[in-house]
């Protein structure tokens, strides 16, 4: 079962929450390099004043209607403050501005489609997020949506295939596959490539692969397949969601298989 407009709204509002509370808290490699000089009263004072933020912070939260669509661990993180945040949590959940970026393109607040080659990084996004009281939410149709998550998962199962080279991972193709050509990994990509570009998927393709930033993804730096990876990964969790693709429309438990 697929979630209604206006379950979907209230997973924007809690996404951004958690967004939030991310941002506002400095990182924790720079929190405990800090800390590590200073007195023991200098942390409590710290514990002290990330707690009552924390606390005004979620008191909002609950008089607004937000708390109670929240998932058990986007509970837990809410709960978090200053130096006893996770780290990964912490930066897992900075990325789900990927996630946000989605739910209002779906629910029609972001006119574009945002390009995958684009890390969505303005905090303003935020800002434009109707409040709950003055607000009546619609998705988009539902199979413009599902083209979308469609063609996301294919960008999921490039950036997939790209670690399974980069790991020496054989391919082993069965007698079907042999009878067919393709013999590696590589050779399976150009022709998803190729008939991604026929069907209209792709925009372009560069030597028989998917572009990201004007190069072909087999070819991208580090950093930028990092990037795009995670970009790719949030926004797959949260059209699968749109979708139905979660047991319940539970949120915790949304699958990104490619």
């Amino acid at each position: 079962m697929r979630p209604t407009a206006q379950e979907a709204f209230w997973r924007a509002w809690v996404l951004r929450e958690v967004v939030v509370h991310a941002m506002a808290t400095p990182p924790q490699s720079v929190l405990r390099e800090s800390a590590a000089h200073w007195s023991q009263e200098q942390r409590d004072k710290l514990d002290r004043t990330s707690k009552a933020r924390t606390e005004e912070r979620l008191a909002q939260i609950r008089k607004i209607g937000i708390w109670e669509h929240a998932s058990p661990k986007e509970k837990e993180f809410l709960l978090s403050y200053g130096l006893q945040m996770d780290e990964y949590e912490q930066l897992a959940a900075a990325w789900r501005m990927e996630c946000v970026a989605m739910l209002m393109w779906a629910l029609g607040l972001v006119a574009e489609w945002p390009s995958v080659e684009m890390q969505t990084e303005d905090p303003d996004l935020l800002k434009t997020l109707p409040h709950p009281a003055n607000y009546k939410p619609a998705l988009r149709e539902f199979e413009e949506i599902s083209r979308k998550r469609d063609l996301i998962e294919l960008w999921h199962w490039r950036v997939r295939t790209r670690r399974l080279v980069e790991e020496g991972r054989p391919l082993n193709p069965d007698a079907e596959m042999l009878k067919s050509g393709p013999r590696t990994y590589d050779d399976i990509v150009r022709d998803v490539a190729k008939k991604a570009r026929e069907q209209g998927d792709l925009p372009e393709i560069i030597d028989e692969d998917f572009v990201f930033r004007g190069e072909p993804f087999r070819d991208i730096s580090a950093g930028d397949y990092s990037e795009a990876t995670s970009i790719i990964m949030e926004r797959h969790y949260a059209l699968n969601w749109l979708c139905g693709f979660a047991p319940d429309n539970k949120w915790d438990e949304t699958t990104t298989d490619t």
